[in-house]
């Protein structure tokens, strides 16, 4: 079995005020507790930083942040991967919810799959004028995937199998997590999709141009 924590949360966000209590509470109500939460924040001015604060106790050391400027989303990601020590790693916005028994689902779907790169589930999108679940799908393509089988609110992947992989390339403005997906499975990643869903997160919110 992996060294503990056996995942970290990461979220990204900046003036996230109106949200990010909401994605604290999601990993508060898990029933699993082998987890870290790694906030990088970039550097915002809305009063932020000062909701995380209030909830560093209630994570009775599980909590970590950071706040100060940052060149977007994948260096803010490429900072919280680095500092990250759980096994796996899953990335959200400061509007994105882990649903109830995510985590737990994950941790069981690990260990008896024997411990996979890549674990897989479904989302709950919420959109303006519906609501639906997207199931985690392998998609076809030549000669690779046109897309990872799920959005990276919903895949958790082996931390250190990213670290190899280079982590998420900067150079892309939205597509560096489809990038680092190929190059998980250019080293032979093996992965795991399963149908329970595992995040929700909001169309149109401040997470849903980086779906994946």
């Amino acid at each position: 079995m992996p060294d503990s924590p056996l995942f970290s949360i990461l979220i990204v966000c900046l003036n996230a005020r109106a949200y990010v209590a909401q994605a604290l509470d999601s990993v508060l109500a898990q029933g699993e507790t082998s987890y870290e939460v790694l906030i990088i924040d970039g550097a915002s001015t809305d009063g932020t930083v000062d909701i995380v604060r209030g909830y560093e106790n209630r994570f009775g050391g599980r909590l970590r942040w950071f706040s100060e400027p940052d060149d977007g989303l994948y260096e803010a990601m490429n900072k919280g991967l680095h500092a990250a020590t759980g096994y796996y790693v899953v990335s959200l916005g400061a509007d994105d919810r882990l649903v109830p028994g995510a985590l737990s689902t994950v941790a069981g779907t690990a260990r008896s799959n024997g411990w996979p790169d890549i674990i897989a589930g479904a989302t709950h999108v919420v959109g303006a004028a519906r609501e639906w679940t997207q199931v985690a799908q392998r998609y076809g393509g030549n000669p690779v995937p046109k897309r990872p089988p799920a959005v990276h609110q919903s895949l958790f992947a082996r931390r250190t199998a990213m670290l190899e992989a280079g982590g998420f390339d900067t150079t892309y403005r939205i597509a560096a997590d489809y990038d680092q997906y190929l190059k998980l499975l250019d080293r032979g990643a093996r992965e795991v999709l399963i149908p329970q869903v595992l995040s929700e997160f909001r169309l149109g919110g401040v997470s849903s141009s980086n779906t994946g």
